[in-house]
């Protein structure tokens, strides 16, 4: 620390909740090397187990045009407007189901449904794939009545990362564009450069250099 000031993570207030949330993964982190079939079977393990839902939250199937995924709908949702959630994972994990929390909050807070798509991930379906299903969604979405103006999108970590893709493709296209776009910790650079990664190696206990580049098979 230079000059005696605080680090980014000290600057942070962090609650005895997340103090419990940051320790247990922590002690329950995974292996690096871990492949994804077991990454993502171990993930939907722990989402089973420890995801609690806001009451009044209900969780219904639906296929937008052929991409599965689920909407997340709180207790008194308003009509006029709904959040498209791309979920995180690497761009090789994650799901519709483990993120059920994660929207679920979301969507008591807006009170708006949200929807989930399960964008098809690599290694088995390499990009554009996800994109795809993505722009899929988003279309599909303006079927059943949401105006694009009043779609939010939302993306965390890869999903961010395909929420950005998803912007560009639009503006390539010349399609109508999402009202509001809010992206939680966006992965925007593949290549896995920065020196965040090294200075704040210690204070993730998801997050790492090597993991990423497992995930976007860049060469160590």
């Amino acid at each position: 620390v230079v000059g005696g000031a605080k680090s980014a993570v000290e600057e942070f207030v962090i609650s005895p909740q997340a103090q419990n949330e940051r320790q247990r993964l922590f002690a329950n982190r995974k292996p690096e090397d871990q492949a994804p079939a077991e990454a993502r079977l171990s993930w939907e393990a722990e989402a089973r187990e420890t995801h609690v839902l806001p009451e009044g939250t209900t969780i219904t199937p639906a296929s937008a045009d052929g991409v599965a995924g689920l909407w997340v709908t709180p207790a008194n949702p308003r009509p006029d407007a709904v959040i498209l959630h791309l979920h995180g994972g690497g761009y090789i994990a994650g799901s519709a189901f483990i993120y059920r929390r994660f929207a679920a909050h979301t969507a008591r807070a807006a009170r708006l449904p949200v929807f989930l798509p399960d964008y098809a991930l690599a290694p088995e379906h390499p990009f554009p794939a996800g994109l795809e299903d993505a722009m899929t969604a988003f279309t599909w979405l303006q079927k059943q009545g949401f105006d694009p103006s009043r779609t939010v999108l939302v993306g965390d970590s890869a999903g961010g990362g395909l929420a950005l893709s998803l912007l560009l493709k639009l503006r390539e296209t010349g399609a109508a564009m999402p009202g509001a776009v809010a992206l939680v910790s966006p992965w925007t650079d593949l290549t896995v450069s920065s020196p965040s990664y090294q200075t704040l190696r210690d204070a993730d206990p998801v997050i790492s250099q090597h993991r990423l580049r497992v995930a976007g098979r860049v060469p160590v």
